[in-house]
């Protein structure tokens, strides 16, 4: 017998465990006693604010509570039916006409069979509020760093009053009308329509949910300048003897500081002086440049109004060329004219090396008569030198000797 109650006590203790809990059953059926529930966190739903504020101009601003607990009394049976979403809470607050602090009561709804034992709180505190409109002088501040040259002038804003409508607290704290803008971004003249927030004395923001805008947004225009420093330079006209790659150009001053909306001095990559032409000088040239900026540009400092200029020529060199090659155009044919020059003493300009190998016989000297006024006797007429290969430039005017013996005319 022993073995067996050792053996089997487990399953003994399992079925006395079973009945206890079967006769409980059974009784609690039977008997059906009263016991209470808690439930809590029951959101509390207002009623009556669009009443409220349509009637009144007035809203509840603050609640002490948004949520309250009740403990329902019921029997057995009938708690057990409960369904906690069948619960709601009620606060009708459209009986108000002044503005003010007051702690209102509440309806709970809940399901048959069952009544309330508790409510917690009893009592809700809220607070009413007049709904008031403001003026707001509107300001522009800027976040992060300006890009490099960049500066700002004040900002234009339209309008620059806003009218703002809010709880009578939060308007009596709101002290203007706030656009913050990027100033990293700020390359450019900047225009935009901007929103802008509502700050007190401090600098915070101020929000509510009955916050109501009559101008959300303004019109924001910032003047953007960039100050430059961009260098100076003249355009090169080469030539057949100087390529461009041998001009070497120095200025004083070599570059200049300017000041101006950004989009027009972004745009400069130099100021232009003027031209030369490598033709109009040998070996070396200097000239001073009137400097004029572009319109709505100005100078950083005391303005500049010359640049002197100084171009030499590097790797390049003259030498002189005999031309014997002479030669008559478009002579009257009614004319009768000698040429007494037979030889032409000529400076060539080119690169170095090439001066080296320089052939006379490539150059030809010519005497165009198509508009020149011929008289009888000796006179010096204008020549024009030109080389048959590229590379070479002749310098200088030349004139040679003619005897005009008979200009045909009678």
């Amino acid at each position: 017998m022993r073995e067996f109650i050792k053996k089997h006590h487990v399953w003994m203790k399992l079925l006395a465990f079973l009945l206890a809990v079967i006769l409980w059953g059974i009784v609690i059926y039977n008997e059906n006693p009263e016991r209470t529930l808690d439930v809590a966190d029951i959101p509390v739903e207002i009623l009556g604010e669009s009443t409220l504020l349509q009637n009144s101009g007035l809203v509840v601003s603050e609640i002490g509570n948004e949520t309250v607990s009740i403990t329902l009394k019921g029997t057995f049976s009938a708690l057990s039916k409960v369904d906690t979403s069948d619960i709601t809470v009620r606060m009708d607050v459209s009986q108000y006409t002044e503005p003010g602090e007051d702690s209102i009561s509440y309806e709970v709804s809940f399901p048959d069979g069952v009544t309330i034992e508790d409510r917690r709180p009893r009592l809700i505190p809220i607070v009413v509020e007049e709904i008031v409109e403001k003026e707001l002088p509107v300001r522009v501040v800027y976040e992060n760093q300006l890009p490099d040259g960049i500066s700002v002038d004040e900002a234009t804003v339209e309008p620059s009053v806003v009218r703002v409508s809010g709880t009578s607290s939060m308007m009596e704290k709101a002290a203007y009308a706030l656009v913050t803008l990027d100033a990293s971004e700020l390359t450019s003249d900047y225009s935009g329509e901007c929103e802008y927030s509502v700050i007190d004395e401090e600098g915070n923001v101020l929000t509510s949910e009955f916050t109501r805008y009559v101008d959300r947004t303004v019109q924001v225009d910032v003047p953007v300048y960039l100050t430059k420093t961009i260098p100076v330079e003249v355009s090169i006209v080469a030539s057949a003897g100087v390529p461009k790659t041998s001009v070497v150009t120095t200025y004083e001053p070599q570059e200049i500081t300017v000041y101006g909306h950004a989009e027009d001095v972004s745009a400069l990559k130099s100021i232009k002086l003027g031209e030369v032409n490598v033709r109009d000088f040998v070996l070396t040239y200097d000239d001073e440049f009137a400097l004029t900026l572009p319109e709505g540009v100005s100078f950083v400092g005391d303005p500049v109004e010359t640049v002197n200029v100084h171009i030499s020529l590097r790797g390049i060199d003259t030498t002189q060329v005999t031309v014997t090659s002479i030669s008559l155009e478009n002579v009257p044919e009614t004319a009768e004219i000698d040429l007494e020059t037979t030889n032409l003493e000529i400076m060539v300009r080119s690169q170095t090396d090439k001066l080296k190998s320089v052939d006379p016989s490539t150059f030809r000297a010519t005497v165009d008569f198509t508009d020149l006024d011929l008289v009888e006797g000796r006179q010096m007429v204008p020549v024009t030198v030109r080389s048959s290969i590229g590379g070479y430039d002749v310098c200088g005017t030349y004139s040679v000797i003619i005897n005009v013996i008979s200009t045909g005319e009678r």
